[in-house]
Parts: C-alpha cells; structure tokens; sequence
C-alpha cells in the first residue's frame, strides 16, 4: 500500500483490501483497528454533525417565528438523544461512506460545521446563508 497521510484515504485505497488473503495475521489485525478507529471516529463526527443540524433547524424556526423559545430554553431538548425524530440506533443512520469534495479555501462544509466557533457564528448568519449550510449539510 501507498503512504497515505489520513487514515480515510488509506483505507479507501483499493490496496487496502486487494490482497487480504495473502497479508500475515498481524497486519490484517493492524488493518482492522484502524477500520475500528476509523468508524469510532465517523460516528463521533456524525453525532457532533446532527447535533449542529439540528441547532440550525432551530434558528430556522426561531427566525421564520414558529419557534419562540431562546436558543438556551431548548438547548437540552436540541442536544438529546433522539432530537427530530433521529434514532441513536447507528444502523438505521448507516449511510455510504461518500465524503464531499473539498470546497472554497480546503474546508468540506461539514468542517465548517464542527469547528469549534461555530455555535458563537450561529446568530450572526443571515437567513440565506443558514438555509444554504442546512441544505450543504443534510446532503453530506
């Protein structure tokens, strides 16, 4: 196999798993905890990920007037287990693994998404730009 710098591209490269039968036991172990660390890892960003989603919805519906409670009333009902009917049942959130391309200055707009300033950009946003991220990452 190629050098790859992320673990995503390593194990997206077709010789990550071409040649399975004839890898010594050792490796195929080493293959397949960076296969467990790697799912752990999605996961881990797919639950930050609807969690923001559903904090845009909310300012969505702040903003469009349906909603009329402060961002911090619904905070703990926003950031629960199953908020907007999700399931926390990872098999039935499975989805291919299709990462988008990277958009503007590098960044994929789920990066922008789970970066940590964030929440604190949320109010400053303007409408369009808030549906346009909402729509951007519930296609990711």
């Amino acid at each position: 196999m190629t050098q790859q710098r992320r673990r995503i591209d390593l194990v997206m490269d077709p010789s990550f798993t071409e040649t399975l039968d004839s890898v010594p036991l050792e490796e195929l172990r080493s293959r397949r905890a960076i296969l467990d660390e790697l799912d752990t890892e999605l996961s881990y960003y797919r639950r930050i990920l609807h969690g923001r989603l559903d904090l845009l919805d909310f300012e969505l519906r702040r903003r469009n007037g349906t909603e009329t409670r402060s961002l911090i009333e619904a905070l703990p009902e926003i950031l629960s287990d199953t908020p907007s009917g999700r399931t926390s049942n990872p098999l039935d959130m499975e989805r291919p693994l299709e990462l988008p391309e990277l958009a503007g200055e590098g960044r994929r707009p789920v990066d922008a998404a789970l970066a940590d300033d964030f929440l604190a950009h949320l109010p400053t946003l303007a409408d369009d730009d808030l549906a346009e991220i909402r729509e951007s990452l519930s296609s990711t």
